[in-house]
């Protein structure tokens, strides 16, 4: 079998979630004897100096084209004639990313079947930012005779529901689960969970942490607004790990937020994207890792701090309430109290009833291994071809 994953984000990229899942995913089905391609950019990459640009990469196994160029200026024939394997599935990670469109043109060229993982854009919060845009898109012809008969592939049961809603009130289709709608969660690579953590890159103080993209989805201002009001260690600080320059305007907010509450030597901004070890080591060394975003379809970021053993707090706008039935986090209303009763609950546990919560969120996090769950993802694109 050959994939195509059309993406404009990818690994070593830290610029949202698909960057990695898509990753993992593609990784491990190259293990399983399958021919992976992947048709990405260099956004949110800090080094080019281990990529070859404009020219297919090998990456793990994989076949990676990292393009220089977006959407708009990456020259047509570059995708429709010359440097396009034929495959049999195209798996898209966005459902508006306009990057997307002309690989869907190829694949009704080609009679090529396509999967389209929405990665949360069709949940409702996501829907209403840029609302009007978004409507349009849905409503216009071509989208719908493009986008019509694709399967849809979505990771949570509040995701599913509001993919069929769409379908059903712009495409005027009933998707059916197991035949024209898929869930399967993401997954992590296993060699994540054998990390031996060195302290190259330990803080001289404690801090909670939140990773990220800086984007008004992610509600970053009530997360400044909770740190504001913690009845907690002072010189616990909150580290805020992403591209501020992801969104300048929104970016700046924050930044004024934080000095007219006068924290600035209390909150502290990475700046910049955070890669690979410094990654993991900023995971593994935080007291807590806190996200109020305002709707999630997955969440990588909350396994990628379960399995460095640090327990997460986040909101019901994420799928993730299995960190209360573990007891291994805090799944909370998207409220302030709610919020910052969670994080001062957490400083107020001993030792011992720390590390039992950090043990029990890193078993949880074993459960969405890549050995766990390739299976399921290796019988989706059979289904599909079968069809």
């Amino acid at each position: 079998m050959r994939i195509l994953f059309p993406t404009s984000i990818f690994y070593p990229s830290q610029a949202g979630g698909p960057a990695n899942s898509v990753y993992f995913l593609a990784k491990e089905l190259v293990k399983q004897g399958m021919e992976v391609f992947v048709f990405t950019t260099t956004i949110g990459i800090n080094d080019l100096s281990k990529i070859k640009i404009n020219e297919w990469n090998s990456v793990d196994g994989m076949n990676v084209y990292y393009s220089d160029r977006y959407w708009k200026h990456i020259p047509y024939n570059k995708i429709l004639i010359s440097d396009i394997p034929k495959v049999n599935l195209f798996h898209f990670s966005s459902f508006f990313d306009p990057f997307n469109l002309y690989f869907m043109i190829l694949a009704k060229k080609r009679g090529t079947t396509c999967i389209i993982s929405p990665r949360g854009e069709l949940l409702d919060a996501p829907l209403k930012l840029k609302k009007r845009k978004k409507r349009i898109f849905l409503k216009n012809y071509f989208v719908k005779f493009l986008f019509k008969n694709a399967i849809l592939h979505v990771t949570s049961d509040e995701e599913e529901g509001f993919v069929k809603e769409i379908y059903s009130n712009y495409f005027n289709k009933q998707l059916e689960s197991r035949r024209t709608i898929f869930k399967v969660t993401n997954m992590l690579d296993n060699n994540l969970f054998s990390y031996e953590n060195k302290s190259e890159n330990k803080k001289d103080y404690k801090y909670i942490l939140y990773l990220g993209r800086i984007s008004r989805k992610k509600n970053i201002e009530l997360l400044i607004e909770v740190y504001s009001k913690l009845d907690i260690d002072k010189n616990i600080k909150l580290f805020i790990a992403g591209n501020i320059n992801e969104d300048i305007k929104y970016g700046q907010e924050l930044k004024n937020k934080v000095k007219n509450l006068n924290l600035e030597n209390r909150i502290i901004f990475s700046e910049k994207s955070i890669e690979g070890k410094e990654k993991e080591d900023l995971y593994y060394n935080a007291e807590l890792f806190v996200t109020t975003t305002r709707s999630e379809n997955f969440g990588m970021v909350i396994l990628e701090s379960l399995i460095r053993k640090t327990p997460v707090v986040t909101t019901k706008g994420t799928p993730w309430e299995e960190l209360n039935r573990r007891q291994c986090g805090y799944w909370v209303d998207m409220e302030l109290n709610s919020i910052k009763s969670a994080i001062e609950n957490y400083f107020s546990l001993s030792d011992d009833e720390k590390n039992k919560m950090k043990e029990k969120g890193f078993k949880l996090a074993k459960e969405f291994s890549s050995e766990k769950l390739i299976n399921e993802y290796v019988n989706m694109y059979r289904n599909v071809l079968n069809q």
